[in-house]
């Protein structure tokens, strides 16, 4: 099948982009061609053909400014010409090109990895522009993909009558140690995505002031940036056990996380933390690492709880899970709830995820 796919991540930069760049190497690894029209290029991918367009990277402008450059890109390519069986359209970019591929005759769906999860004025402009996505391709695409059933419910409203598919958040297990950590003199925690105070970062400052109450010696390991950054920073420059890393690729990272045996899931228990895939929660999984967070249906595997997680109801997670850490320890389990997180990563490879895409394109087109 030869597929064009539109994203608006800047690859090399966004965290975030892990979704699409295990996407596009399980598709290319299936047999698939994939094009991308992307603001950036990676290194290290599968993917051969890629058609940058430029964007203003400023708040606000980002997608504003991509879609007039993307605009022109599809106007003057050769490549997609006759040749594309499918458009998959980030929907930032859906009203800048469903009609210039309908007029190539490209049927098209539209992708969704999350609605709007920015606070403040640009969230409100954002959201319109999301709503507005889905209510055109309900009218014009093929058929649209998400990221959880809650997330499938949430858009129903806009998406009728076209079929919507969930795809979860996958993980390329190739690039994790497969042995399972065991917690012996020191315990070490991590988080890592977006450092935004809208998901619930701050708790994890608490967390901090309270590590002492943990039976070991611990250390909290602080990867991304966001809003936050500077709390994190300033205060890792004063507290030893306090390791802030910033934002780092994806190797570098997998390779921090392997070192750790906790990971943290802060998102509190709002809908648009309730419709989410995290990628983290696969990441953590993958490396072994037992789940600390608020419980909610975003921050788990469609809805299942598992032994390895050990998130807690309410915003008094912190104190309860230092208990939980603390009777882990007393166990001597956490060699076998790493094994079991390992083993839940694997339902959650990218090729079973890239295999539900090209089932649902050949199912309904």
């Amino acid at each position: 099948m030869n597929i064009m796919w539109i994203t608006g991540r800047n690859l090399k930069k966004d965290l975030a982009s892990s979704t699409e760049i295990g996407l596009f190497n399980a598709l290319v690894k299936m047999g698939h061609k994939v094009t991308i029209f992307s603001p950036s290029k990676i290194n290290n991918s599968k993917i051969r053909d890629f058609i940058n367009f430029n964007y203003y990277d400023i708040n606000g402008l980002r997608t504003i400014s991509g879609q007039y450059f993307l605009k022109n890109k599809i106007r003057n390519s050769d490549i997609i010409t006759n040749v594309t069986d499918i458009a998959i359209v980030d929907w930032r970019y859906v009203a800048a090109t469903s009609k210039l591929l309908e007029e190539k005759n490209i049927p098209w769906l539209i992708i969704d990895r999350g609605p709007p999860a920015y606070s403040g004025f640009f969230s409100k402009i954002q959201k319109i522009m999301w709503k507005r996505a889905w209510k055109k391709s309900s009218e014009h695409s093929s058929g649209g993909l998400v990221v959880s059933e809650g997330h499938k419910i949430k858009v129903s409203r806009y998406s009728s009558p076209i079929k919507v598919e969930v795809i979860n958040a996958g993980i390329e297990l190739e690039l994790f140690n497969q042995k399972s950590k065991e917690i012996k003199d020191i315990i070490k925690i991590i988080y890592c995505g977006r450092i935004d105070r809208n998901r619930g970062v701050l708790k994890i400052i608490e967390l901090i002031e309270k590590k002492n109450l943990i039976s070991i010696p611990s250390e909290i390991h602080i990867i991304g940036e966001g809003d936050c950054s500077k709390i994190f920073k300033n205060r890792s420059l004063v507290e030893k056990d306090l390791i802030f890393h910033g934002k780092l690729n994806r190797n570098e990272v997998y390779k921090i996380m392997d070192s750790c045996h906790i990971g943290i899931m802060p998102m509190p228990n709002k809908e648009i933390w309730r419709i989410a895939s995290p990628l983290k929660l696969t990441e953590y999984a993958a490396s072994g690492l037992i789940i600390i967070g608020n419980e909610h249906e975003g921050n788990r595997f469609e809805g299942k709880i598992h032994d390895w997680s050990k998130l807690q109801i309410g915003e008094d997670w912190v104190n309860l899970s230092i208990d939980e850490i603390n009777k882990i320890i007393k166990c001597g389990n956490s060699k076998n709830l790493s094994k079991n997180a390992k083993i839940s990563s694997k339902n959650y490879s990218w090729e079973s995820q890239a295999e539900k895409i090209i089932r649902f394109v050949e199912n309904y087109l």
